[in-house]
This record gives structure tokens, C-alpha cells and sequence, in this order.
């Protein structure tokens, strides 16, 4: 209420200030409510975080691979490998994570 006052006391007088121009004013020169605001912001990513879906993995192997520029190594296949595979606990840990971050 006194940073009202007080923002209201630095207009010039006669000058007609709407309630939306004070709530305004009150709220970028009132240190407090930006912390508020952080801390909201901060809780609004964790719980963007806790409802992620996780990525997939992806993986290559290669054995007995000949290096560039020389020829293929006699008597020793060549050996490639890939496997893919997607993280199975936001099955059951989703939903607990997001219950504790909401």
C-alpha cells in the first residue's frame, strides 16, 4: 500500500494514472513481487521437466573396420551393430513426478 503512495506521489499533479498504470508501476518497482515472479517461473519449468517424455537412445558399433585409405583387412569380417531403445521409466515415475511438482 505504501509503494502505491509512494508511486503516486511521483506523478505530476494533475496527472490522471489508471489502476492498471499503478498495478503496473507497483510491480516493476516492488523487489518482492520479482522474486515472486521468479520463483513462479522456476516452478513452472520444473514441472515442464517432471511431464517430459525422455529420448530415445541410439547406438552404432563397428568392428574390424579398415581405416581410411587402405585396403580391407584379409580374413577379418566386418562387423556393424545398431540397436535403438527408449527409457521405459516415465511409465511408472511420470506421473509421480509430476504430481510432486505440481
Amino acid at each position: 500500500m505504501l509503494l502505491m503512495i509512494l508511486v503516486l506521489a511521483q506523478s505530476a499533479p494533475g496527472d490522471s494514472i489508471s489502476l492498471a498504470q499503478l498495478l503496473d508501476r507497483v510491480r516493476t518497482l516492488h523487489p518482492r513481487l520479482g522474486e515472486v515472479a521468479a520463483r513462479v517461473d522456476a516452478a513452472r519449468g520444473v514441472r515442464r521437466a517432471a511431464g517430459v517424455l525422455p529420448n530415445p537412445m541410439l547406438g552404432l558399433g563397428i568392428e574390424n573396420a579398415a581405416l581410411p585409405g587402405r585396403g580391407p583387412l584379409v580374413g577379418m569380417d566386418h562387423e556393424a551393430t545398431s540397436t535403438a531403445s527408449v527409457p521405459l521409466e516415465f511409465l511408472y515415475q511420470r506421473g509421480a513426478r509430476v504430481h510432486r511438482a505440481e
